[in-house]
């Protein structure tokens, strides 16, 4: 009597892929991607699939990669990260603003410049940008800052304007404000450009400030502090609002049958925290509502469920980031 080996199953290997957005703010990816060394034991050839279908939108996608060799299947699960690296493009007005008597104030007294004297626009690849987007970091000049108060004031906390002194050196070629003006989008990059802000050397028609490189810099953090009031207490307390979006491994991990999950939320605005399991069907929402700025924890009690493998998106406007989590019971 002939012995066969017994039939060995398909083995189907995956791997997470992390790929930069392009225009549209997605990317494609292909199973063959996703694909880690998948092999039929029998030595046939195999096919590969993946579900969902690609493009994939910015932020954390769990797939499904199905390997057949027509007779069987196995399937393994992976994340596609979409990453947006690209900076918003800002473009200032290409001739320098330039403050001169008799329409300004006296060269001794302080002149505002708003963001909207200077900036043009600000695109963004995936986030929709406004002039109200825009702020000023930094603020430099080409000559010393020789009175008080400072030639250079950042108007804080948002930064949206500066005040400068209209007044430059007896005798000099006038005096160059550079002002860089910065956006930032909802993946953390932060997009630059400078614009110039000029008093000519004297206020003779035609003639121009010449820029004799920076002498010194004026930089302002531009934070977004959060006041919460305890009138109980008497006391005002002063927070950092997060800078970025965050979602933190939950603790402990693995777990039996409680974790805790951290997220924290740079801006207001509607929150889903949702857990699916290896196949990708949700099991359980844990926040699906409005939430304001801030650091955040939930507990997942995860009693009913079975042991194995799970994983947990957060959304938040553009921005998903999806965990990979471990019951063992």
């Amino acid at each position: 009597m002939q012995l066969f080996p017994p039939c060995q199953p398909l083995v189907a290997l995956c791997q997470d892929v992390t790929i930069s957005a392009d225009a549209n703010c997605q990317a494609n990816v292909t199973a063959a991607q996703v694909d880690d060394g998948s092999f039929d034991p029998g030595g046939g050839a195999i096919s590969l699939s993946l579900l969902p279908l690609a493009p994939y939108p910015l932020g954390e996608t769990v797939v499904t990669l199905t390997v057949s060799n027509g007779s069987e299947s196995s399937t393994c699960t992976a994340i596609i990260t979409v990453v947006d690296n690209t900076a918003p493009v800002l473009v200032c007005n290409s001739v320098p603003l330039e403050l001169r008597p008799p329409d300004d104030p006296p060269n001794s007294q302080l002149k505002t410049i708003d963001v909207s004297d200077l900036f043009v626009s600000v695109s963004d690849n995936c986030s929709a940008l406004s002039v109200d987007d825009v702020y000023i970091p930094s603020v430099s000049s080409d000559e010393a800052d020789g009175s008080d108060p400072p030639d250079i004031v950042i108007v804080g906390p948002d930064c949206k304007s500066v005040q400068l002194r209209k007044q430059r050196q007896g005798g000099g070629n006038g005096r160059v404000y550079t002002i860089t003006l910065a956006a930032d989008d909802e993946s953390g990059n932060t997009g630059t450009t400078t614009c110039q802000v000029t008093i000519p050397p004297n206020t003779g028609t035609g003639s121009s400030a010449v820029d004799d490189g920076v002498s010194y810099t004026v930089n302002d953090s531009c934070g977004r502090l959060e006041k919460i009031n305890d009138e109980e207490n008497n006391l005002t307390q002063t927070l950092q609002i997060p800078e970025s979006y965050e979602l933190d491994q939950n603790f402990p991990n693995p777990f039996n049958p409680t974790t805790t999950i951290y997220y924290e939320l740079p801006l207001e605005g509607f929150v889903t925290l949702k857990v699916f399991d290896v196949l990708g069907k949700e099991v359980k929402t844990l926040i699906g509502g409005y939430k304001t700025e801030g650091r955040y924890e939930v507990e997942f009690d995860a009693t009913n469920l079975p042991s194995g493998i799970y994983f947990y998106q957060l959304r938040a406007g553009s921005f998903v980031e999806t965990k990979k989590m471990v019951l063992m019971k």
